[in-house]
């Protein structure tokens, strides 16, 4: 008999480059559904909420008998107006239910949208984690309910350090597939990756910024990180072994496994820094800061997920509300809603 997945298996299945997206997103599923379903299956999508506007999903994967009609679900965005769909996508927590993000609490069952989708089949809410970084394209995995409940603290931590690696995982997909051909291009990482590390730690090769010598004890430091969370701290402290392993090495670079074709186990460092294209007058690392912020995430999760210090996210934060004339995150965060609903 197979053991249960355990919470790094999740992260492990985030960063799997292999496999088309719908055999991602249900090794995702798989690995998350003894942790997160809540009775009534899982079930999960990709979604585009650049312009609320026009905001799109697809690729509905239903794991096993889980409570959904995929139809229905689309049919439940098309019932939402940009500003629902901005605060579904755009803002509140990682890990939060329907009725949180809508700000319906236990109403909403009354709202038309949830009746259309929900009314029928017997579920009140759903519970949903939202893996989405600054640039607006994600992943969501959900969990209908059939009573109203809200999140712990200590739930809340834990999925939006998950939903972390499963966007980030997301994104390292995405830019592979317009780098080339998918596999060519998974063939061709060692040649196309900043740093390639051997299973000792070793540096193999370095590219780019990764030749500086601090910056390759950096990485050096990541992969270390990676392989204690991949090991018996995985079993003995899930918790600590989330914390170890960040979402990002200094904002660029994401850390994943690779076998070449003797089978020699590789480690690789790629860039994926998260793209946030607005507000244009600040930095890049200024944009991302703000684009965390927007999605909910305190300066701390904004550290975790960038994998910088909590000190430089707060700098960053203040110098980006500075240049944008806001004397307070909320000011913030209204600012930037009132732009992309407009």
């Amino acid at each position: 008999m197979s053991s249960k997945p355990d919470l790094v298996d999740i992260v492990e299945a985030a960063y799997s480059l292999e496999s088309d997206d719908d055999s991602w997103l249900e090794r995702v599923l798989t690995t998350s559904e003894p942790h997160f379903n809540r009775g009534l299956g899982v079930y999960g999508f990709r979604f585009d909420a650049t312009n609320p506007q026009a905001f799109r999903i697809w690729g509905v994967v239903r794991l096993g008998d889980a409570l959904v009609m995929p139809e229905l679900v689309v049919k439940w965005h098309q019932l939402l107006g940009p500003d629902l769909v901005w605060r579904m996508y755009s803002a509140t927590k990682q890990y939060a239910p329907i009725s949180e993000r809508l700000g319906l609490g236990e109403q909403l069952e009354a709202h038309p949208a949830m009746q259309a989708m929900c009314g029928a089949l017997g579920v009140v809410d759903q519970m949903t984690v939202r893996a989405v970084d600054p640039g607006q394209v994600g992943v969501t995995l959900c969990t209908p309910v059939s009573e109203y409940a809200a999140p712990s603290a200590a739930d809340s931590r834990l999925w939006t350090r998950i939903a972390t690696h499963v966007a980030a995982g997301h994104r390292l997909r995405a830019r592979l597939r317009a780098e080339a051909d998918a596999s060519r291009a998974i063939a061709d990482l060692p040649h196309t990756s900043d740093a390639v590390f051997d299973a000792t730690g070793k540096l193999l090769h370095a590219a780019a910024d990764a030749r500086d010598r601090d910056t390759a004890e950096v990485l050096r430091d990541g992969v270390k990180a990676m392989d204690r969370a991949r090991g018996r701290l995985r079993r003995e402290s899930p918790d600590e072994a989330l914390e170890v392993w960040r979402g990002l090495i200094e904002g660029t670079w994401s850390i994943v496994e690779h076998f070449d074709s003797d089978g020699r186990r590789l480690i690789l460092a790629r860039q994926n820094e998260p793209l946030a294209q607005d507000p244009q007058a600040l930095s890049n690392r200024e944009r991302q800061v703000v684009g965390y912020t927007l999605l909910g995430h305190s300066t701390k999760e904004t550290a975790y997920a960038l994998g910088v210090s909590n000190s430089s996210v707060k700098t960053q934060l203040a110098r980006a509300m500075k240049k944008l004339h806001v004397e307070s995150q909320a000011a913030l965060i209204r600012l930037l809603q009132a732009k992309s609903t407009s």
